[in-house]
């Protein structure tokens, strides 16, 4: 009967690792947050870091997180818009 023998597991062993991100420091996230607060350019910027692939990822995800948040919630409130509108008409076709 022949059992199976896993390889041996060295300590020493370095396991190759795709390089990391460069962490971003609190004030490149207080210049973000910053910049998102300005109404126009806040779209601007967004769209510009989503569609970096020379910036930092950290950041590119973030903008393209957001990009996605606001077109759901555009949707969402102009359907809730479009449905407060509908009711608006039904009263006022009541009175």
């Amino acid at each position: 009967m022949e059992f199976y023998e896993s390889p041996p597991f060295s300590m020493t062993k370095k396991i190759e690792e795709t390089p990391l991100a460069p962490a971003m420091k609190i004030s490149d996230w207080i210049i973000v947050f910053i910049l998102t607060c300005i109404p126009v350019l806040n779209l601007i910027m967004l769209i510009i870091w989503s569609l970096d692939k020379r910036g930092n990822p950290n950041r590119r995800s973030f903008a393209q997180a957001v990009l996605i948040f606001v077109a759901v919630m555009l949707v969402l409130s102009s359907f809730y818009f479009g449905q407060m509108t509908g009711w608006l008409f039904q009263i006022m076709a009541l009175m």
